[in-house]
């Protein structure tokens, strides 16, 4: 029971500052299971608890909420605060503030970790980021990325300060700086789980610099002498699972057109997820004929050759952002069945 209880926190909803809320909905899915693994789960509070004799409260079993479980490892902690030998504990306390949203405490508790650890790089990188956590605007504080740039000059394969930093870069739209850091990181990612999120991040890294730099996100890896491991080649030429488009919008919603909007024309597998293949079109005539393929992947394990069926959409952005937005126009196609000899209509016909 008592192991449930602490395995059930992370899926419970926290109260967080709304800053934070967007940048953990953008920015940390899945990967934040494989980089959060070493101290904070739930399990390690209980080893950390074990050694405090159960209490009337928790029953004759030992059993004990989480709270309880806080509690008990925090009268540990205060009982012999500066021993060295608590460092440990100070990290784990730290993290369990966090996933309670007491960001400021957990900062605190990491402070502490640090003081009694000052040469542990991981107890650095998560000071680092009680500091982000703890801040008013959710941005990356200039003392947290200075911590980083430290922990990465002596400990370049250090996983979290890899993804945060590339988190600090993706804030300030360095798309091109969170890409290297991230590819840096991909490159050391073991769990599979992990690594199809963390391309998800690089892929929402690609379609920033797209955006700036005015081309695919392909061109944009290529401009940086980089490959998204697999895309150049995945599924051949550039041929290779091809769907050809007409885009058309409807009068109500042409009448909301500006004129300097982009076109962004993609497609998606039925059960959701990044994008198959995207295009940008800056200043796009209406209607239009374009065509996705492989060769316009974001991800190079998901491309449009590797889905039996696909979605077809379009969206025309007021603002040129790679993410969709309150009222950008958009439309769909229904089912479409690879190998796709047709074209496929899409009408832009409703508002977001």
């Amino acid at each position: 029971e008592y192991k449930d209880k602490l395995k059930a926190l992370d899926a419970e909803p926290r109260k967080r500052r709304p800053q934070l809320a967007i940048l953990l909905v953008l920015l940390m899915p899945v990967i934040g299971i494989w980089l959060y693994g070493r101290v904070g789960t739930p399990d390690a509070l209980l080893f950390q608890a074990a050694s405090t004799p159960p209490t009337a409260e928790a029953g004759a079993d030992g059993n004990m909420s989480f709270d309880q479980a806080i509690s008990a490892l925090e009268q540990r902690l205060f009982a012999d605060p500066d021993n060295p030998a608590n460092a440990e504990g100070w990290a784990l306390l730290g993290n369990s503030y966090k996933n309670l949203g007491r960001y400021d405490d957990s900062l605190a508790a990491y402070q502490k970790a640090n003081q009694l650890a000052p040469d542990d790089r991981n107890y650095q990188v998560d000071l680092a980021e009680a500091l982000l956590f703890a801040s008013s605007d959710g941005q990356m504080p200039p003392k947290a990325l200075s911590i980083l740039q430290e922990v990465l000059a002596v400990s370049p394969n250090n996983g979290k300060a890899l993804w945060l930093i590339g988190v600090a870069a993706f804030q300030k739209e360095d798309f091109a700086g969170a890409i290297e850091y991230w590819v840096r990181l991909r490159d050391i990612v073991g769990d599979p789980a992990a690594l199809e999120s963390l391309e998800e991040q690089i892929a929402r890294a690609q379609q920033g610099l797209a955006v700036q730099q005015g081309g695919s996100p392909a061109d944009s890896m290529a401009s940086m002498g980089m490959a998204n491991d697999g895309m150049a080649n995945a599924g051949g030429d550039a041929a290779s699972g091809q769907v050809h488009v007409r885009i058309e919008i409807s009068e109500e919603m042409a009448a909301q057109r500006t004129d300097d909007g982009i076109l962004f024309v993609f497609a998606r597998a039925p059960q959701g997820g990044p994008p198959l293949a995207s295009l940008r079109l800056p200043a796009a005539e209406l209607p239009l004929e374009v065509d996705l393929s492989d060769a316009n992947a974001m991800i190079a394990s998901r491309t449009i050759s590797s889905e039996e069926t696909v979605i077809i959409g379009a969206r025309w952005s007021k603002t040129g952002e790679a993410l969709p937005q309150s009222g950008d126009l958009e439309g769909y196609s229904g089912l479409v069945n690879l190998p796709m000899t047709g074209t496929v209509d899409v009408l832009i016909d409703s508002v977001r």
